[in-house]
């Protein structure tokens, strides 16, 4: 089931730290205050739950001419069932948002399968990420949604 979050109030937030692999205590509350600092309220964090707990999540902010998706992660125990691509096939529908960006790293083979198959298409050989910084060992791809 896919949960839409506008505010750090709409999440489980030690139940999202688990799915990013944050073990200590320090970690989860840095993380915490990323999200209510830095992240909310102009991001939306989505997450997949199955029986109740968080198994993927990823994180969108507003990026150039649409937003940008940043953030996929699957819970280590629940790798490899189809619950990323779920989460980004059910938020792309959900949030009807025009573009959607990703940067993926040229050697993350399986992240580029799944962003093209959700219908990405790569469109620049960098990436320019919200700090400003360009890697060149990243890609760019975009997801235009053609029902907006």
């Amino acid at each position: 089931m896919l949960i839409v979050a506008r505010d750090v109030s709409d999440l489980r937030v030690f139940a999202l730290a688990d799915v990013y692999d944050l073990d200590s205590i320090d970690e989860g509350q840095d993380f915490y205050g990323f999200l209510c600092e830095d992240f909310f309220p102009n991001g939306i964090c989505c997450v997949w739950e199955e029986s109740g707990r968080y198994v993927a999540a990823l994180r969108l902010q507003r990026w150039r001419d649409g937003w940008l998706l940043e953030g996929l992660q699957t819970h280590r125990a629940y790798r490899r069932k189809g619950y990323a691509k779920a989460l980004v096939t059910a938020a792309l529908d959900s949030l009807k948002m025009d573009k959607v960006y990703v940067h993926i790293a040229r050697e993350n083979r399986a992240s580029i399968a799944l962003h093209r198959g959700c219908g990405f298409q790569k469109i620049l050989d960098h990436a320019t990420y919200l700090d400003g910084s360009v890697h060149a060992h990243s890609d760019t791809y975009v997801y235009e949604n053609p029902r907006c």
